[in-house]
């Protein structure tokens, strides 16, 4: 008792009680992290490559932007082309991956709704390597344009739509796609391909290492190419303004 009345009466003397210390926590618990780094796990990087960046306690841990943060926060003068990254049954099998991923209409409808929510004036364009993410985003609105990314055959699949750029240009048609961005190895090899998908009524584009060659790139444009995908931005951007003017 004249423990408690002694701290009692000298408490004021002592100055104002102090807060206990707070925890410093990032945007994302603990629990959160270790839940991604499971599903992490069943996906074909996180398959063979242990080390995952941005995870809590783990890596050098950076915010990623979310879509609605690019949206509110970059000019409506900076278009976007959104590349919808969805696993394909094939791939999963073929890479041994549980086929685990979020269903595809809820998928989809979640981006849709964000766009028309706040993408105002800015210009859109929707891609992706997924002939169902491109069949569903054709189907659910006709506001942005829809390319189908694939690989020209080049590698072996298990989707005829990706096969070849025949069976690309025919699911484009088909779907009425804007167009297709193809593998740049054929399309520097034969030119004469970017006139036959153009001649379809469609979009041409290409994408791939080859374009960061300036020669591969005047080539592929020479023969009417729509639009090309570089790594070595300033390079190709200079060397096309260049042959414009």
């Amino acid at each position: 008792m004249a423990e408690t009345r002694f701290l009692e009466k000298s408490r004021g003397q002592l100055g104002p009680e102090r807060r206990p210390r707070s925890r410093s926590l990032n945007v994302y618990d603990d629990y959160r992290s270790e839940d991604l780094e499971e599903r992490i796990k069943l996906t074909d990087e996180g398959m063979h490559n242990p080390i995952k960046g941005n995870i809590r306690n783990t890596s050098i841990q950076e915010i990623f932007p979310t879509l609605e943060e690019l949206l509110t926060k970059l000019p409506e003068s900076i278009a976007f082309d959104l590349e919808m990254k969805y696993p394909m049954l094939w791939e999963a099998e073929d890479r041994d991956m549980e086929p685990y991923a979020i269903e595809a209409n809820t998928f989809v409808d979640t981006v849709l709704g964000m766009i028309y929510r706040l993408s105002g004036t800015r210009n859109i364009t929707f891609s992706s390597f997924s002939p169902e993410m491109c069949l569903l985003l054709s189907t659910k609105q006709n506001d942005f344009p829809v390319l189908f990314i694939n690989k020209a055959g080049s590698v072996p699949t298990g989707d005829v739509r990706a096969s070849s750029l025949q069976q690309a240009i025919r699911f484009a048609k088909s779907w009425s796609l804007a167009g297709i961005v193809m593998l740049s190895d054929p399309l520097v090899m034969c030119p004469r391909l970017i006139k036959y998908a153009k001649s379809s009524g469609l979009v041409c584009c290409s994408y791939g290492d080859l374009n960061d060659d300036p020669e591969n790139a005047m080539l592929q444009v020479n023969a009417g190419l729509d639009a090309i995908i570089v790594n070595k931005v300033r390079l190709i951007s200079k060397t096309l303004a260049e042959a414009d003017s």
